[in-house]
């Protein structure tokens, strides 16, 4: 039976309304928990205006878990495959104390509304839960589980799974709180040195997106650390397969709305950039490598690189932020016992400045 606390969650859930910032219409959310289903394995996600199946408690369990697994070491410890990881890179800093502050506001939004990003992600994974709904249902007496990353013939499937529900996140439910302001989908296909890996591979997706040197090292430190992690997961090398990631970059940067450098108007634009990559196989095995290999040996190594890369572009509403701030205040707080910013700052990593 379910306890006050998750109705009320569920009712607060239920009743989510973001601007569609492309036709200025309300763009109704309300959360559809997927039905118990007696003939597949695993249940599905919508969203819409309808109102949603009879949630169950399990449900509410699992995206708890989810919840709670803030670091891929912690989830992959859970039986959960890692979350996507945000980076912040620190808000800029300038001889106007009163753009300064603003920065810092801005910074501290977008990393509280990371937990929302967070929150609707699992909503999505969790929807892909084992249904126990009689015979034929594929779970176990506790009513289902989660893709497990540390089974081998689950592995990759538990990382696609989370990676796809970031980003049908983003394009999804997300829409509204973040305006989508540009994407692109490309596919890398190169052979070079090992010891050149990381710093191509971080040219190709993040290269034009105007971060130092100095901010490019640290967001490889981020990755390298999170492939340490990721590397316990026992993907087996299947040809055909993709090892599937999602993760995020936020910053604050400071934008010359005026287009004339001659007679710039600066204005602070809190944006977020979302990567979702699709690694062949080999390439995921020689990043593992990377990540284990003694640094004098192997590096003139040629290897072939391959991935699918899709970027979105996205500027936090913050109007839209504010306004449900303090329900996802409270759902937040439920679910995971911290605040947005909390939360926030649980799944994120910080970089270096931006300067001004």
């Amino acid at each position: 039976m379910m306890s006050a606390t998750q109705q009320q969650f569920l009712q607060s859930l239920d009743h989510v309304s973001f601007s569609n910032q492309v036709s200025g219409e309300p763009l109704d959310l309300r959360v559809k928990f997927a039905a118990p289903s007696a003939t597949g394995r695993r249940g599905s996600y919508s969203y819409g205006v309808e109102a949603p199946a009879a949630p169950r408690v399990e449900t509410i369990n699992a995206l708890t878990r989810v919840m709670n697994s803030t670091s891929a070491e912690l989830a992959v410890k859970n039986k959960i495959a890692p979350m996507p990881i945000s980076v912040n890179i620190e808000p800029p800093v300038s001889a106007d104390q009163a753009e300064t502050t603003k920065a810092a506001t801005l910074h501290q939004h977008l990393v509280s509304a990371s937990s929302i990003a967070h929150l609707y992600t699992g909503i999505l994974l969790v929807n892909q839960i084992v249904q126990n709904s009689g015979p034929g249902g594929g779970g176990g007496g506790g009513g289902g589980d989660l893709w497990d990353p540390t089974e081998p013939d689950e592995a990759i499937v538990a990382l696609s799974n989370t990676a796809s529900a970031a980003y049908r996140a983003m394009m999804g439910p997300l829409i509204g709180l973040y305006s989508i302001k540009n994407t692109t989908a490309s596919t890398y296909n190169k052979t070079m040195k090992r010891r050149d890996i990381h710093g191509k591979f971080l040219d190709e997706f993040m290269g034009e997106y105007g971060l130092s040197a100095q901010q490019l090292d640290a967001l490889d430190g981020v990755l390298t650390e999170y492939v340490k992690t990721t590397r316990k997961i026992p993907v087996t090398p299947e040809q055909q397969s993709t090892v599937d990631q999602v993760f995020r970059v936020n910053r604050v940067a400071r934008v010359n709305v005026s287009s004339d450098s001659r007679c710039p108007v600066w204005v602070l634009r809190p944006q977020t950039r979302l990567v979702h990559i699709k690694v062949n196989i080999d390439t995921w095995m020689h990043a593992v490598r990377w990540a284990k290999m003694d640094s004098k040996n192997g590096l003139d190594e040629a290897v072939k690189i391959a991935m699918d890369i899709t970027i979105v572009d996205a500027e936090l509403n913050i109007d839209e932020f504010l306004r449900h701030k303090e329900k996802f205040e409270a759902i937040v707080q439920t679910l995971a016992g911290q605040d947005l910013y909390g939360l926030g700052k649980a799944i994120s990593t910080t970089g270096t400045a931006d300067g001004i």
